[in-house]
């Protein structure tokens, strides 16, 4: 279970450093770079938690035969 919780801290960590862009961006004079890197950030997050909901079906798939 330690790949999913790494996986979900890694959604968490996107999530933060989004919000700390969506900051950047309320300043009157922001560049493109900073949207840029908000468009980045807010589709890695989306991503890392669409994978962090995914390996518990694929670890089935797979068939991982660690219950023994």
């Amino acid at each position: 279970m330690s790949d999913v919780n790494c996986v979900i801290c890694s959604a968490g960590v996107t999530s933060f450093l989004k919000i700390r862009a969506i900051q950047d961006i309320n300043k009157p004079h922001a560049k493109p770079i900073q949207i840029v890197t908000l468009m980045i950030l807010g589709t890695a997050e989306g991503a890392i938690t669409i994978m962090a909901a995914s390996i518990p079906i694929l670890r089935n798939l797979f068939g991982n035969d660690d219950k023994s």
